[in-house]
């Protein structure tokens, strides 16, 4: 960035190596200005790996001229012609510095609903596999699946298969015998997918409890939106813009927490149904200290 001195900062991502065509830069930069009338932001792209010169390609905007978003740049040659596919894909944020807070807060949510998305997309992920490797469809239920299982088992001779609740975790035991390949597989994914909804509920009270903080500040901060509007001058539009888009924050995290408790019951109630189910199939259900 260009301006007046306190404004001058420059930003280099890491280099995405092996990637010449739509390379991903994961990271973030933030600038701070006093006088953004006065700054011009510059977007340049190098080459590590150069032979002569390093230039790629480069695209200057006044700095009050960026528009918030996801934004297309469009990258110009060192003379100023505009290259043909060369683009950038960025996302930009601007705040007011009364709004300091607000903006933590967006942060502190976002990471958190982050990780929660993480780990539901594992939970997912791991469940589907579980199925595949149980060779049923994918609107097939848990007890099914421990049925293919169980009847994987009963038809392996000279194998015993018991159900052992262990840690919190129903985990199925073999013993008297070498599982098949095709048992095996779907074991290992099995354990897989109980792990997956043990970290679910592992961590997910943790992030609930954050979220619920982050929650009870957002509705305090609410209370004030108009005055933190009118402080950072905004047009009527642009005020309007600003309250919609907090209120759809906190619809967002509403939703999540909903989600959260939802996906951590469905957890809970999958390890009864596994047990139910092994129950049905004859197969031998003990706890920890009696195995």
């Amino acid at each position: 960035m260009f301006g007046i001195r306190a404004d001058c900062a420059n930003f280099r991502t890491k280099t995405v190596p092996g990637n010449g065509q739509n390379p991903f830069f994961d990271e973030s930069f933030t600038f701070y200005t006093h006088f953004p009338e006065m700054a011009l932001l510059k977007f340049t792209v190098l080459d590590d790996e150069f032979i002569g010169d390093e230039f790629i390609a480069q695209y200057t905007i006044p700095v009050d001229c960026i528009n918030t978003g996801y934004r297309h740049i469009n990258l110009l040659s060192s003379a100023g012609n505009k290259l043909a596919g060369c683009t950038l894909f960025v996302h930009i944020t601007a705040t007011h510095g009364a709004d300091k807070a607000i903006d933590d807060t967006t942060k502190c949510l976002i990471n958190n609903l982050s990780e929660l998305a993480e780990l539901k997309f594992n939970v997912e992920t791991a469940l589907i596999k579980f199925k595949e490797a149980c060779d049923v469809g994918s609107v097939a239920n848990i007890k099914y699946c421990v049925r293919t299982i169980a009847n994987r088992a009963c038809n392996a001779k000279g194998l015993t298969i018991k159900l052992v609740k262990s840690s919190g975790l129903p985990t199925f035991i073999i013993s008297d015998g070498t599982p098949p390949d095709i048992l095996k597989k779907a074991l290992q994914a099995y354990l897989a997918w109980c792990k997956e909804c043990k970290t679910l509920i592992d961590n997910g009270e943790p992030i609930r409890k954050t979220l619920l903080e982050i929650q009870a500040l957002l509705r305090t901060i609410q209370s004030e939106m108009n005055s933190y509007v009118e402080e950072a001058n905004l047009s009527e539009k642009k005020s309007q813009k600003a309250l919609e888009n907090f209120n759809w924050n906190m619809r967002v995290l509403k939703e999540q927490l909903t989600s959260l408790d939802q996906y951590t019951e469905t957890c809970h109630s999958s390890f009864l149904k596994v047990i139910e189910a092994a129950q049905v199939n004859g197969v031998e259900v003990m706890t920890e200290t009696e195995s």
